[in-house]
């Protein structure tokens, strides 16, 4: 919900529980109907337990994430809007933590407590498992190359290939990151003749 929002949204259970319908015969009749904006399957948690979006100063690379966590499971994930309106989640930490709630300081801080053992833990800032790992990508005939990885916002990013895994040559221009999910895209200069290899580079400031 938007910090501007007057409030007054009904988030539609128990109509529904997620994006899926949960019971048809509920009548949603106070409030403006408002859908969510991600869900997750019960294979990684049973039992979302929700945060806040990250507004201190101590931690630049965190600012605009929220962080959300599942109480069964002990996951913890940043979500995140792209500049094209897409929200990306990323998995964070997978803890033993039964984590009951969030908090917030007056600093902008965030805190996770745990029912599991009674002990409040703040989050820092941390390279999560996903940091340069590719997570997705295509190859479109005619050399045309799309890379999608894990990223720090305000870091600078370049696409690099080889044929061998020894030699590597930049393609196309490099990018600073706005999200924690990030793509490059470029062609490559000529016909490959063998198998081709890419790689993500961080950039020095």
């Amino acid at each position: 919900v938007p910090a501007s929002s007057a409030g007054g949204q009904n988030f539609q259970w128990r109509q529904v529980e997620g994006f899926n319908t949960f019971d048809a015969g509920t009548r949603l009749s106070k409030g403006i109907s408002t859908d969510p904006v991600l869900e997750y399957d019960h294979n990684v948690g049973s039992s979302i337990t929700g945060g806040y979006v990250y507004r201190g100063t101590r931690f630049p690379r965190m600012e605009g994430l929220y962080f959300f966590g599942d109480y069964s499971s002990g996951r913890i994930w940043g979500l995140q809007r792209d500049p094209a309106g897409k929200w990306i989640s990323r998995e964070l930490l997978d803890t033993s933590l039964r984590i009951s709630s969030f908090g917030e300081d007056e600093a902008g801080n965030l805190y996770v407590a745990s029912l599991s053992n009674g002990v409040i833990h703040r989050l820092s800032d941390t390279r999560g498992k996903f940091y340069l790992k590719v997570t997705g990508g295509s190859f479109i005939l005619g050399g045309r190359t799309q890379i999608v990885f894990g990223s720090e916002i305000g870091k600078q990013y370049q696409l690099q290939v080889s044929t061998d895994l020894q030699s590597w040559s930049d393609l196309g221009q490099p990018r600073t990151a706005t999200t924690i999910e990030s793509e490059l895209t470029a062609t490559l200069p000529g016909p490959v003749q063998a198998e081709a290899y890419f790689r993500v580079m961080e950039l020095p400031e």
